[in-house]
């Protein structure tokens, strides 16, 4: 019976990652655009320090690399991954280090 429950915990873990990762695909092009100059995204300013350059979105589904890969990556392309369980917050300052609605 445990190992049916185990069994089941993972593939939701896996179907919720998945559609994690789709569903915030959004945020990921909304990250290149701001990367490539398009101006018609609104990024807010960080209710702490009030600095909006430093503001980059959170991205959340499972991610293909860790540690300094995944930093530069997100470095590259303009945002900050969450992980894989999709939280309230969409927005994360660079300089505070703190997630944000």
């Amino acid at each position: 019976m445990a190992k049916n429950i185990s069994m089941i915990f993972a593939i939701f873990l896996t179907i919720s990652c998945s559609f994690a990762f789709a569903v915030e695909n959004i945020e990921i092009s909304g990250a290149l655009k701001k990367q490539t100059g398009n101006e018609n995204i609104s990024y807010p300013s960080c209710p702490i320090c009030k600095s909006k350059s430093n503001v980059v979105p959170i991205v959340y589904g499972e991610v293909m690399f860790t540690g300094a890969e995944l930093k530069k990556y997100e470095e590259e392309h303009g945002y900050v991954s969450g992980g894989c369980v999709i939280q309230p917050e969409k927005w994360f300052c660079k300089v505070c280090k703190k997630r944000f609605k």
